[in-house]
């Protein structure tokens, strides 16, 4: 059997325990270091899609306040529809959270944003 440590793969000494799947503990703590890496930097990639998203819609907030407008506006500067952190109900209508604004997308394209406090 080999070491799964991804850049040694060396053929793990004989005697060692059955459960072993690294030749030594340096190639087991360096492989739990790429994991640990690999893992951060996922995380900081949605962390700054998220922070992207909820600033576009801080953007169009400002500008159109409460007043529904064209969510090609939105779709213009790249918007992501698919990050939501949340969502919650106000005057029984579904709205998706991202940070600390919500909106709702109507059936005529249309796109309302909210503050939450």
């Amino acid at each position: 059997m080999k070491c799964q440590y991804r850049f040694c793969e060396a053929e793990l000494p004989d005697g060692l325990n059955g459960n072993s799947r690294y030749c030594d503990y340096s190639c087991y703590y360096n492989e739990k270091k790429e994991r640990s890496r690999e893992t951060y930097a996922k995380r900081n990639e949605t962390l700054t899609e998220i922070r992207r998203v909820e600033s576009l819609l801080r953007i169009c907030h400002q500008e159109f306040r409460d007043k529904p407008f064209n969510a090609e506006v939105l779709t213009a500067k790249n918007m992501n529809w698919q990050v939501i952190t949340s969502s919650v109900t106000i005057d029984g209508k579904s709205y998706r959270v991202v940070g600390k604004y919500a909106y709702i997308l109507f059936d005529n394209n249309t796109l309302l944003i909210i503050k939450l406090n």
